[in-house]
This record gives structure tokens, sequence and C-alpha cells, in this order.
């Protein structure tokens, strides 16, 4: 595994183990607000703002699998 490989997965795993906290941009979450709150918009909507957010998608992801919200199958994506 070369360096860039071990880097990437340091930092997936750190973010997994909630070692690391990637900040959220705050252009993002006001998009993400926006869409919300509005009536006309779809969950694809919503997908395509906050996939343009690692940190954001990342949290969501470990919510999803929450013990309190998990599913029978776990979410990677």
């Amino acid at each position: 595994m070369n360096i860039i490989q071990t880097v990437r997965n340091d930092i997936i795993e750190a973010i997994e183990n909630d070692q690391l906290t990637l900040p959220t941009l705050p252009e993002v979450a006001l998009k993400v607000r926006d869409v919300a709150e509005d009536e006309n918009a779809s969950i694809a909507d919503l997908v395509k703002i906050i996939s343009t957010d690692a940190s954001l998608t990342a949290r969501i992801v470990r919510v999803t699998n929450s013990p309190l919200l998990r599913a029978p199958v776990e979410v990677k994506d």
C-alpha cells in the first residue's frame, strides 16, 4: 500500500471512530436547511447538496447506522 492510501485509510478510520471531526462548510449547511424547508424539494435535491460535503455525508451515514436508527442493512453511502 502506498503512502496516499495509508493516509486516506487512517483519516477514514479516524472519522468512523469519532476521533476526527471535519467541519461542515457553512454554505452547505445553509443550502441543506433551505432545501429541507422547501415543500417542493425532494430527497434527490437534498442528496445533491449533502454529497458535496464529505464531512456532513460521513456524519449522516454514522448517525443512520447508530443503534437508535439502524436498519437491517448497514448504510455505506
